[in-house]
């Protein structure tokens, strides 16, 4: 998530015993709506987008649209000779559906009031005249109510008593609009409702705000699908079917049931129980228990072997919530860890098993536009596992883990920084819990398990250019990215030095869909190491 939520296209709304859509239609252009509302000069702008030339009109879909757009035409021609003044922006080139176009669209929408100027300077006022005006619009200006209730509607008790958790805007204070603001998000990315909506109400003489929320018709339970291929063309290939199930609002604390699963050459299940131990839900609870059985690559100079490794683990978090965009959580792990080779021979590992016990503790803020191929934002995650014997581990040591992903943007063109490292806190863990390093998320030109470690870093700076948008039904753009990556594996901290870098640049072009991202790209680290990578598939 994402994670803010927005909305694109509005779902209907009932009123008064009706059902109300968008009224493109029937008044594209409401002139006479501002003058039934006291306007005395009306200035209307036309953002009605030029039909589409015959050569365009070569599927269904366009010639349904551009039947929508001629009667649109005609109502808003009707309208615009009852304004005052029209402002008509040159949209060729542009649709409706053009969102990411704002800049280019600002400077179009300047040269109309450029082109208007004369009519437009005489309803101007002076500058002295402009502030008294002004200040006499704010000395009228209402203070904001205060808030003397907050209730929800248009579900049942069960579901009210779980949203309630998401609501900060407090009874008895005056009524701020950006918390309330942040209410609404953090509901409508619940993923549970389909609808909000809000307004002011009085009852027993006491103001307050209700919050209306109409579930999603999928019910508390969400599934999603996707696909995961990816290939180096060289040694390593991956493909499987992901699935996610989300089973929401199973109690009035806010229940939720969530799995992840993955089928293929790795296999993975992730499930866990999450109960909120307060309506605001704070604090929670978390049953965890994971499966995973993955095809692991161990390299030894120019030798590889190849390993199934499944480990098996259950848990049970306590966690506090960071806000809504993160989250810290602690709790005992209980695993078993079974280690099989399948192609060569290696010394480091023989078929064996062991148990593993110990201390996990993670920490993520989130704070990322998107999931996949993100512009904005940025996120931090933390996690360390502290194995005791005292837990039926056969050792003890200590392993620590941090990442960082940053991302700004301006225009078409993207900034993006990057930091994972790993250490071992001065323990020294088993060769099992190194940290494997390598491939295209990690370290972009080494395969995973290349490199090999109780301590490593990696440092990434990148750079994406958006060629091309993309329909929003089919996904957001067409990119083009490079990147460079800096760092290694360590077998001790004494090891840890600038002359033992490596690195490696990449090159790579990246589209979004609704299986997720689709990247095919090239890089080249230090060594004559090199990898083409055909990535595609969604995370969850």
């Amino acid at each position: 998530m994402p994670k803010n939520a927005r909305r694109l296209l509005a779902a209907p709304v009932e009123c008064d015993g009706r059902l109300l859509v968008d009224g493109g239609l029937v008044d594209n252009l409401p002139v006479d709506a501002a003058r039934a509302m006291g306007a005395d000069v009306v200035i209307a702008v036309d953002i009605g987008t030029p039909p589409l030339r015959r050569d365009q009109l070569t599927l269904p879909l366009a010639v349904s649209s551009q039947m929508i757009a001629i009667l649109m035409r005609k109502n808003v021609e009707a309208s615009s000779a009852q304004a005052d003044i029209l402002l008509r922006p040159d949209l060729k080139g542009f649709s409706s559906m053009n969102f990411r176009h704002a800049a280019p669209l600002v400077a179009v929408g300047e040269k109309a009031v450029e082109a208007k100027a004369p009519e437009l300077e005489r309803l101007a006022l002076s500058p002295e005249a402009y502030a008294a005006w002004r200040r006499r619009v704010l000395e009228r200006r209402p203070p904001p109510p205060s808030v003397d209730f907050v209730s929800v509607e248009g579900t049942s008790p069960r579901d009210a008593a779980s949203i309630r958790k998401y609501i900060r805007t407090a009874p008895g204070r005056p009524l701020d609009t950006a918390v309330l603001e942040r209410d609404l998000t953090r509901i409508y990315n619940a993923g549970s409702y389909d609808l909000l909506d809000l307004r002011m109400a009085q009852e027993g003489g006491k103001e307050g705000v209700v919050i209306q929320a109409k579930p999603s018709p999928m019910g508390p339970i969400q599934l999603r699908l996707g696909l995961r291929f990816s290939t180096d063309f060289q040694r390593q290939s991956d493909a499987g079917v992901l699935a996610g199930l989300r089973w929401t609002r199973l109690n009035g604390l806010g229940l939720e049931w969530k799995t992840d699963a993955e089928l293929g050459l790795n296999r993975r299940l992730d499930t866990e129980l999450h109960q909120p131990l307060d309506r605001r839900g704070r604090w929670f609870v978390a049953p965890v228990a994971e499966y995973q059985s993955l095809l692991d690559d161990v390299f030894l100079g120019e030798d590889m072997a190849r390993y199934r490794a499944t480990r098996a683990d259950v848990g049970l978090d306590l966690g506090f919530n960071l806000g809504h965009y993160g989250e810290m959580r602690l709790g005992p792990r209980w695993g078993h860890d079974r280690f099989s080779p399948e192609i060569g021979q290696s010394d480091i590992f023989q078929d064996f098993s062991v148990s593993t016990g110990g201390w996990s503790l993670r920490a993520i803020l989130d704070h990322l536009d998107a999931p996949d191929l993100p512009s904005r934002g940025y996120l931090l995650e933390v996690n360390a596992y502290f194995a005791r014997r005292y837990m039926g581990s056969q050792a003890s040591y200590n392993r620590a883990e941090l990442a960082w992903h940053g991302f700004a943007t301006r225009g078409r063109h993207t900034l993006s920084t990057g930091l994972s490292a790993g250490t071992a806190l001065g323990s020294d863990p088993p060769i099992y819990e190194w940290f494997w390093v390598g491939g295209f998320d990690s370290f972009a030109g080494y395969q995973r398990g290349q490199l090999l470690g109780p301590y490593y870093a990696v440092a990434r700076l990148g750079y994406t250019y958006r060629l091309a948008d993309l329909p929003i039904v089919v996904g957001r753009g067409v990119y083009l990215m490079a990147f460079t990556d800096a760092g290694n594996a360590w077998l001790t901290t004494a090891d840890i030095a600038a002359r033992t870098l490596r690195y490696s640049g990449t090159l790579a072009i990246a589209t979004s869909t609704k299986f997720g991202p689709l990247i095919f790209g090239y890089s080249y680290a230090k060594g004559g190491f090199d990898q083409v990578t055909l990535t595609m598939g969604k995370r969850f």
